[in-house]
């Protein structure tokens, strides 16, 4: 049986452990990152997102954007010779929109109240 404690570090050793963050993406979405437009990848928060990309915070628990992501690899599908590109991560957070937005560089929509994970992207490290 594991307590809030052990699951908290189990998840803290599970992160740190990960060589590689992967994220499979739409052509779109990779054609505007590599092209330099798109600078932010927006995920919705679900279970597995949140899993792969948030930690608990050790002083309460909470989950904060994990820092030992330096970089991710965006994988355009799912096919076995799909186009790559490794970014470097710059941050990862939660965001909650105060209104409707739309985010034309980002090819990104967020109705007010919406949250949504925010991976600001650094520079392309392997194309």
């Amino acid at each position: 049986m594991f307590t809030v404690e052990k699951l908290c570090v189990y998840l803290s050793t599970i992160k740190k452990t990960h060589a590689m963050t992967i994220l499979r993406i739409k052509k779109l979405e990779f054609d505007m990152i590599l092209a330099g437009t798109k600078k932010t990848e927006w995920r919705s928060p679900s279970k597995y997102n949140k899993r792969l990309l948030f930690v608990p915070r050790e002083e309460d628990g909470k989950l904060v954007g994990n820092d030992q992501i330096k970089e991710i690899k965006l994988i355009n599908g799912y096919s076995k010779n799909a186009p790559e590109l490794t970014v470097k991560v710059k941050f990862i957070r939660m965001v909650r929109f105060t209104k409707d937005i739309h985010i034309l560089e980002d090819n990104f929509r967020a109705s007010e109240g919406q949250f949504a994970i925010e991976i600001k992207l650094g520079k392309i490290t392997k194309s």
